[in-house]
């Protein structure tokens, strides 16, 4: 439980003991003035007064304790429903006593026992309804004072008691209102992020934990990252003065975009996160792409000075639908969408769809261990190289797109997705050193790299009892005219599921940005595969890809787009 909600819990624990005690006296006072003269015996009335008192205390200790403590979500959400029922009910028996026991001896000041509801009114509600409370028991004291229009003793006693009233009123209510103050600038300094106003990261982490555990409240949550893009270069441009005004105007734009029940926040650097509790991964899109052309269209300091001339931003969108209700998943799978947005081109929203996850709805419990297997190889090969993971989901995804306009289907569909997601698989063999060298590889590097294939069907064949994927794996490289590796394969030796896979490779890799080597635009990329065709890539395959790229511009926009 955080520090707010267990002082929060700690002070309503306070009030409504007092709530709860301050009925029971006001309710033995009451008891005391209706009291059958045959209680008269001291020891009969203080035996029943001990009773009476502690039934009351056990049978509240026992109410409390079930209604709030074994519901955490109902303490927390109608804690201060209950305190405000009890403050009517201790008014209300308040105002019965000192009705009933207006002319009695026994009771002269019994007016006094308001000054326990104004108290608990004041520290539970705050100044305003406790000086309400105050002035609604005025009207009451003078109205029933039958000498309220003469100046004399009682009347002077009533508007002393109308004084302390009111005193008491503001005196609590004055703490409550200083301590709610105090507490806002207290969560304003440890959740708030002081350049943008958004919530910071620790907040964000909070936040996303709770909105995730209230399972009843959202049954899908999603959520956004997203990245400035070029924003190196344009804080080394123009200083990281100029950088932070940058980010506190994006800031101000996400704030002013999303919905007012998301939680935006700054991730870090200039990384922004936004929390959106029941909203569907599509809804999600939406909004994050309404951010990214806000951002777009937006006019900048220094923008024509950077690439494209113009400032934007990259964005990755995951959601519980396809994810599991944990924090860690979802921040990694929305991450892993930011990476493809941010290496197939810049100021894109992309959203993270694991192809396990499709292969996981469609197998039985005993297959449990492929999926397993994979997990731990795709985990390895992301920490050696992200790009590849990302490069993988990618061609699988078309690959499938491809396979389906070339009437693929059934089982050979699913082993052409399987094998186009672990196309690269034996890169796990390859040093880190080589696949992420930024200049060219030489003969050594070169040979240990074609050899991923071979690796790749390797593995393919050892861990997979399920999909029959290796010879697609071992044979992604191999050329239309037998010029390529690891078999000099050619024409129908080659798989069909190869062919595929050549090509949305070869497209894929092109179009996407590398530490060592601009992208090509969509188009470019089109002209070097045609510029190959018969030689390394099917003719009639590549023609289907390409009405596929063209025909759906949407999906263009989605992964290639906006490529420089």
């Amino acid at each position: 439980m955080s520090w707010k909600k267990e002082r929060l819990k700690k002070l309503q624990d306070i009030i409504i003991t007092t709530q709860f005690f301050a009925i029971i006296l006001i309710t033995m006072a009451i008891f005391t003035y209706f009291r059958p003269h045959y209680l008269n015996n001291i020891v009969i009335n203080h035996t029943f007064y001990l009773l009476f008192f502690l039934v009351m205390l056990v049978a509240g200790i026992l109410y409390f304790e079930n209604t709030f403590r074994n519901d955490k979500n109902l303490y927390e959400e109608k804690i201060l429903n209950y305190s405000s029922i009890l403050n009517l009910i201790l008014f209300i028996l308040t105002t019965i006593i000192v009705y009933l026991t207006k002319q009695s001896e026994t009771f002269i000041f019994i007016e006094f026992l308001y000054i326990l509801p104004v108290l608990t009114i004041s520290i539970s509600h705050g100044l305003n309804y406790g000086l309400f409370f105050s002035a609604v028991v005025s009207v009451n004291v003078l109205f029933f004072n039958n000498s309220y229009l003469e100046l004399n003793d009682s009347l002077e006693a009533t508007l002393l008691f109308i004084g302390i009233l009111f005193l008491s009123a503001w005196l609590s209510g004055s703490f409550t209102e200083l301590e709610k103050s105090t507490r806002s600038n207290l969560e304003s300094l440890t959740n708030i992020d002081k350049l943008t106003g958004l919530s910071n990261h620790k907040h964000f982490q909070e936040v996303l934990k709770n909105v995730l555990e209230n399972k009843h409240s959202y049954s899908e949550v999603s959520l956004i990252l997203a990245d400035m893009d070029y924003f190196k270069f344009y804080n080394d441009s123009f200083g990281h003065t100029q950088g932070d005004r940058l980010l506190k105007e994006v800031g101000q734009i996400i704030d002013q975009t999303v919905p007012t029940d998301c939680t935006p926040a700054r991730y870090g650097g200039d990384e922004f996160a936004i929390i959106l509790p029941g909203y569907t991964d599509i809804k999600a899109k939406e909004i994050a792409e309404k951010i990214r052309l806000v951002v777009e269209q937006t006019s900048f300091y220094g923008e024509k000075h950077i690439p494209h001339n113009n400032i934007t931003i990259s964005l990755g969108v995951s959601s519980t639908k396809h994810n599991s209700r944990n924090s860690r998943y979802l921040i990694d799978a929305a991450d892993k969408a930011l990476y493809n947005s941010k290496y197939t081109n810049n100021n894109k929203v992309t959203f993270y769809f694991s192809i396990l996850n499709n292969i996981n709805e469609s197998i039985n419990k005993e297959q449990q261990g492929f999926i397993y297997s994979l997990k731990t190889l795709l985990t390895i090969i992301d920490a050696k190289d992200r790009y590849t993971y990302g490069h993988s989901e990618r061609v699988a995804n078309l690959s499938v797109e491809l396979a389906q306009n070339l009437g693929i289907k059934g089982q050979e569909l699913e082993n052409l997705k399987i094998g186009a997601f672990l196309h690269d698989i034996g890169k796990i063999e390859v040093d880190r050193s080589t696949l992420t060298k930024h200049g060219k590889l030489d003969e050594t590097e070169w040979e240990i790299m074609k050899n991923h294939t071979v690796y790749g069907g390797e593995l393919a064949a050892a861990i997979s009892r399920v999909y029959n994927c290796s010879d697609i794996i071992r044979s992604h490289h191999e050329n239309l005219d037998g010029s390529g590796y690891p078999d000099g394969l050619k024409g129908d030796e080659i798989p069909f599921g190869a062919k595929i896979l050549r090509i949305v490779d070869s497209f894929d890799a092109m179009t996407t940005k590398r530490p060592y080597r601009p992208n090509l635009t969509v188009e470019k990329a089109l002209e070097e595969l045609y510029r190959y065709k018969g030689i390394y890539y099917d003719p009639k395959i590549l023609h289907v890809f390409s009405e596929l790229i063209c025909k759906y511009p949407e999906y263009r926009k989605d992964h290639y787009a906006n490529a420089p």
